[in-house]
């Protein structure tokens, strides 16, 4: 089962419309007893780094849990942003620091000259094949399906 993370600022019946259209078992979860059952996590996210308070306590630890026991997780905008350390959004805030670095928005980076910015919707496999969302969703997650 796909526990979707709700921590009251995500993009949740998106996702889970997604998973439902790909055949995939998934809850929205507010509850760390679900997360922990959870063979799968999605973080999503739409707003301010602030929003990720709501992660402390409990949630927080579920995730760390299931972390450390090698469950994937996958984080959409701000639940990618809460990975980091913290972020320049709001840099008084600490995220769950699975990657030693501080999140800034491309925008914020001082660079010589317009940052070379991924285009998420023409992405290529090993093989050459394009990967549309469904492909990309399934692969991130290591789901069955990949490649086909």
């Amino acid at each position: 089962m796909i526990a979707i993370i709700d921590y009251r600022a995500g993009n949740l019946a998106s996702v889970k419309k997604a998973f439902d259209y790909l055949g995939y078992e998934s809850v929205v979860a507010d509850d760390p007893n679900q997360i922990a059952r959870a063979g799968k996590i999605v973080l999503p996210g739409v707003g301010n780094f602030e929003a990720t308070t709501a992660l402390s306590g409990a949630l927080q630890q579920a995730v760390v849990e299931a972390i450390e026991q090698k469950v994937p997780l996958l984080g959409i905008c701000l639940g990618m942003q809460w990975m980091f350390e913290s972020s320049h959004e709001a840099p008084q805030l600490r995220g769950l620091g699975l990657f030693a670095a501080v999140f800034y928005y491309l925008w914020h980076i001082p660079l010589p000259g317009p940052p070379p910015l991924p285009q998420a919707s023409v992405l290529y496999d090993a093989n050459g094949r394009e990967l549309g969302l469904k492909r990309i969703l399934l692969a991130m997650l290591g789901l069955a399906g990949v490649g086909e």
